[in-house]
């Protein structure tokens, strides 16, 4: 007779176990959770404060130039209203003022009809820069009459004298070709013996927004954040999208408005209404910050920071990922919730479908659970994986002329070390119209042009080279021109290039294309730079040098940006050319991809799955004989192979890939499935296989499968 107290402490025994163990699950991804979200606030609270400092550095150092500006342009004007500056003395004043600023782009004085001199009508002597940035002299008065009310030219004159107050102002400048913001201020003659003061005239000191920019750029607001300027009117006077420039908010969410589909109208009308009273309260002086979602679901925070000129104002964003965390710990840390939480609900499952009973019904209901838990964990790793972008490019993202500034200046001070000119710069920009991305090799076509100085050295080939390529490049001249002083040449090519893509992870692989761009001849004493002024967007999720309409089979195609590389030789090339390859580097056009999921899943996922559960029916469901047994094996194994061989052929990859493991897990499977039902057909006499028919197979089938699965992507893709 069995011992029931026997029975009844192995049951107890289960439950305990079961117990233990869910409760500790639970409180370890409890605590997982905690920590993840912990780690979250403080990395958000370190971004916050971060890009905070760096929007009130950018607003610091632009209210230092305007009040810089301003003061010039203040004590000018005192020394004229006092005496102390002869009216004859101010061409000689600003001439000075502007060689000790060269920063600046102009000086002026307007004198009221007849202030200058009894005889002298009108009198406004202006110094700024031409366009090759010497400074050079212009009688405004024998333009145009600044006097004249009517005439908007003339506004920063006739309204500064109106108000009788500094004034700022902006506009268009076709020497500078850019916006000039200048600052005016009245000065004044004294009568002498009433005492009284009356306006004699205005001075402005010009600056170019350019300058203003810089300041934008020399801060790091990171890859993707930008900056506006606003007047008193809410209308922006320097945007990062230039079809925006010189339109107010109003007028601008209009334009949005109509862009948006349908459905989005009112969202867009919404943040519009929002905006426009944010920046409505950065006119009043206000400071501040939003928190806000881009369009991309992307976290973002808008500072509004007022300016010196009245009712001006800068704004700038700044996303989160300004301080990018830590993918690896990010990875690794929602995947151990996963972990815990998967242990958790398997040991539930123990308990709510009570196993101590040791019924059919029951241990069936917890292999299923187990299964679907095991499934949903693949799934959740696959998510993480593909929503956490790794940055596999090791180059810096060069948005600006700003970015390259340090490098560049250091080229030329290594040259000077080495008693050699410095290089050359060649402004170099791209457009991929066509795009093939294979394991291997990359193939694309698109338009590639050059900005050659009008003076170069005897012997300067002027073409581009891609050193990478495979086979014959095609390229023909599209267009060849001058303008500004440059001779633009412009190229249509089509090419393969030989190209290192890490496909191992596939389908959740991500890649970056590195396309190198030299000079067309070996030792030239050229550096290529790109040409950041033919682009109107430089932030990498922007796609610049990629065609809006462009579409890479099976690959969704994230960010592009230019970037570069020292090239590290380790030859001299028979020493007949003397190369820089220490210093110079590369220009390198980085195009960073993901794989779209949907065709790995319907060509080879749903073969995997559809072969494993016709595994599992034929070992359900009862055989008449062995010769059907291999059949179905025989029929599996060669419908398995077929995909496989076709995922092999697909990607061209010399190594093993993350979903070729599951092809070779299916190979066991089939050959366990088969052995298993041959030894049920010949009725070997194993307790194992007899019990239930063969019952404990089928139990253990599916979390085996499952479970096998779930660890292959457990050890590929968690952070080591």
């Amino acid at each position: 007779m069995k011992n029931p107290f026997r029975r009844l402490n192995k049951q107890q025994l289960i439950s305990s176990i079961a117990f233990l163990l869910c409760i500790t699950s639970l409180g370890v991804a409890l605590w997982w959770i905690y920590q993840y979200s912990q780690i979250e606030r403080q990395h958000k609270a370190r971004a916050l404060d971060y890009a905070q400092h760096q929007a009130t550095l950018v607003a610091s150092q632009i209210n230092e130039k305007m009040r810089k500006q301003k003061d010039i342009a203040d004590g000018i004007a005192g020394d004229l209203s006092s005496g102390e500056l002869p009216h004859t003395g101010i061409k000689p004043r600003l001439l000075q003022e502007m060689t000790n600023h060269p920063e600046y782009y102009g000086a002026a004085a307007a004198f009221a009809p007849y202030s200058y001199a009894p005889t002298v009508n009108l009198h406004a002597p202006y110094y700024h820069k031409d366009e090759h940035g010497q400074f050079v002299f212009t009688a405004v008065e024998d333009v145009y009459d600044y006097t004249d009310p009517r005439n908007a030219k003339a506004r920063w004159y006739t309204n500064t004298i109106q108000q009788d107050t500094g004034q700022w102002y902006y506009m268009y400048g076709a020497a500078s070709k850019s916006i000039i913001v200048f600052y005016v201020t009245p000065f004044y003659s004294t009568d002498l013996e009433t005492g009284r003061q009356t306006q004699a005239g205005v001075v402005a000191i010009v600056h170019s927004l350019n300058s203003f920019v810089a300041s934008m750029r020399e801060v790091d607001i990171g890859e993707e954040g930008y900056a506006a300027i606003s007047d008193e009117n809410n209308r922006f006077i320097w945007h990062y999208n230039q079809d925006f420039m010189g339109k107010t908010t109003a007028e601008v969410a209009a334009l949005l408005e109509e862009m948006a589909p349908a459905w989005m109208k009112e969202t867009v009308r919404t943040e519009a209404s929002k905006s426009f009273a944010d920046y409505e309260r950065m006119s009043q002086g206000e400071s501040f910050y939003r928190e806000r979602l881009s369009s991309t679901g992307q976290l973002s925070w808008t500072f509004f920071q007022p300016l010196v000129a009245q009712g001006w104002g800068l704004a700038v964003v700044i996303f989160k990922d300004i301080m990018a965390a830590d993918a690896t710990m990010t990875i690794r840390q929602l995947v151990n919730i996963g972990l815990a939480t998967m242990s958790f609900l398997c040991s539930l499952s123990v308990l709510i479908f009570r196993a101590k009973k040791g019924e059919i019904n029951r241990i069936w209901k917890i292999s299923a659970v187990v299964s679907l838990v095991l499934f949903a964990g693949i799934a959740w790793i696959w998510y993480i994986v593909y929503s956490i972008s790794r940055q596999e490019s090791n180059q810096s993202v060069l948005t600006d002329q700003a970015n390259i500034e340090n490098i560049l200046q250091e080229i030329d001070a290594n040259a000077m070390i080495g008693n050699l000119p410095p290089p050359i710069r060649v402004p170099t920009g791209m457009m991929i119209e066509y795009l093939e991305i294979k394991s291997s090799t990359v193939t694309l076509s698109g338009y590639l042009w050059q900005k050659y100085p009008q003076e170069l050295p005897e012997g300067v080939v002027k073409e581009a080279r891609f050193p990478a390529q495979v086979g014959r490049l095609e390229i023909r001249e599209a267009y060849h021109f001058e303008q500004g002083g440059d001779e633009i040449i412009g190229w249509f090519f089509h090419v393969t290039l030989q190209q290192k893509l890490d496909v191992s992870r596939y389908p959740l692989d991500q890649v970056t294309m590195q396309i190198q761009i030299d000079p067309g001849k070996l030792g030239q004493n050229i550096v290529l730079v790109p040409d950041f002024e033919s682009y109107e967007f430089m932030m990498p999720s922007h796609k610049p040098g990629l065609n809006l309409a462009l579409w890479a089979p099976q690959w969704d195609l994230q960010r592009s940006f230019f970037g570069y590389r020292v090239e590290d030789y380790n030859a001299d090339f028979g020493g007949a050319i003397e190369l820089q390859k220490s210093t110079l580097p590369a220009l390198i056009f980085n195009i960073i991809a993901r794989r779209e999921l949907v065709s790995p899943v319907i060509a080879y996922c749903i073969v995997i799955l559809l072969v494993a559960v016709q595994l599992f029916g034929a070992n359900t469901i009862s055989s008449k004989s062995a010769f059907d047994v291999l059949s179905v094996g025989a029929a599996l194994f060669f419908g398995a192979a077929i995909a496989h061989n076709n995922l092999r052929t697909n990607i061209m990859y010399s190594g093993v890939t993350y979903l070729e493991y599951y092809f070779i897990l299916l190979y066991v499977t089939i050959l366990a499935g088969t052995i298993n039902g041959l030894m049920v057909r010949s009725n070997a006499n194993i307790a194992i296989l007899q019990y239930e028919d063969n019952l404990i197979f089928k139990l253990c089938y599916w979390p085996c499968f499952m479970g096998t699965a779930f660890l292959i992507t457990l050890f590929t893709f968690y952070p080591r």
